[in-house]
């Protein structure tokens, strides 16, 4: 369908441990409780790649939810971390804590840190329990500035039929958050929870420097049109695929994507490209030293003499036309970086 790169910014998956211990985790945690009372389906990583397979998916950013019991929270996310370390082309691991935590939801983010987590989320206000402004956990906020770590953000509508996690947080005080964290690259799930029409107005749209609005569960909250029309009310590297993995298919909202956007780039764009220009915070072993991925985020903890070269070789790049047409990633890496960069990878 697609020879571009595909990534669903919005999935889910859970151990089997969680699965057999439903009924514990819903007597002792909110989020669990309002997701999870009906029987609903959770997902392993192996039933997750095989419908990224199906589906011609090149990657899956992995979500925790809002949760509140800390032995839930620290299951998940490790499973989240073994499955990408099990499939770490596949899977890019967001980890899941409650702000509440104070410094040890803190100490959990930082302790995951050189195991690839690109991100956090999804976090959800309402079921957590948490305000966005909370003087409290403001240090929260900042340390995912400090680790350039994005932020999923559950988001809903305020009005429309009530569903399972829907929550209740206002759109008032997630534009007053964005203002107010400007550094903070924010993914609002959901459209925004309809905060993408509110970007007709020139005080709303100013503050979106750094957010972004994922597609997931679009088949179970709008008309299919929702997907030309957002694209035509912010710009259109604010919109990310996602699918809300296993709550809706992969290949509904996939499908309905491809069929209303019309527009090639713009739909490539959306599927793949917006999400990979949201900057990471990974970390690789360089010289015996851990240093921030991709080298613009921490060029600086370079020695003098590599930071020359690497710019020399980037600026000074003959791989630019040599490789045009780039027929493995080798030379898509020279193409792009240089000799420079990918000697030291």
């Amino acid at each position: 369908m697609n020879s571009s790169l595909i990534v669903d910014s919005h999935t889910h998956i859970l151990p089997s441990f969680v699965n057999d211990n439903r009924k514990r985790y819903l007597e002792t945690d909110n989020t669990f409780k309002e997701l999870f009372s009906n029987g609903e389906k959770i997902a392993s990583v192996e039933e997750l790649i095989d419908s990224m397979d199906r589906n011609n998916i090149d990657c899956s950013i992995v979500l925790g939810f809002g949760w509140n019991d800390i032995e839930l929270a620290r299951r998940s996310n490790e499973y989240i971390i073994e499955s990408h370390t099990k499939y770490p082309s596949r899977i890019i691991p967001f980890c899941s804590v409650n702000p509440n935590w104070g410094d040890y939801a803190i100490d959990q983010i930082l302790e995951y840190l050189p195991y690839g987590i690109a991100g956090i989320g999804e976090l959800h206000p309402s079921s957590q329990q948490f305000e966005l402004e909370d003087p409290k956990i403001a240090s929260f906020w900042n340390t995912l500035i400090e680790n350039n770590l994005p932020l999923l953000l559950h988001t809903s509508e305020p009005v429309g039929h009530v569903y399972p996690g829907k929550g209740n947080i206002s759109l008032s005080k997630i534009t007053d958050f964005i203002s107010d964290n400007a550094q903070l690259e924010i993914i609002c799930a959901h459209w925004g929870g309809g905060l993408i029409f509110y970007n007709l107005m020139p005080e709303i749209s100013s503050i979106f420097t750094n957010t972004y609005f994922d597609t997931a569960a679009s088949n179970y909250l709008y008309d299919d049109s929702i997907f030309p029309i957002a694209s035509q009310l912010v710009k259109p590297e604010k919109i990310i695929f996602g699918s809300d993995y296993p709550v809706i298919s992969q290949t509904k909202v996939l499908n309905s994507l491809v069929a209303k956007i019309e527009n090639k780039n713009l739909r490539e764009d959306i599927l793949g490209k917006n999400i990979s220009e949201i900057r990471r915070s990974n970390q690789i072993i360089y010289k015996n030293k851990f240093i921030q991925y991709p080298f613009e985020n921490d060029l600086g903890s370079l020695p003098k003499e590599d930071i020359f070269f690497c710019l020399k070789n980037f600026v000074e790049n003959p791989y630019k036309l040599k490789y045009k047409n780039p027929n493995n990633l080798k030379e898509w890496f020279l193409k792009i970086f240089g000799r420079g960069i990918c000697g030291a990878l």
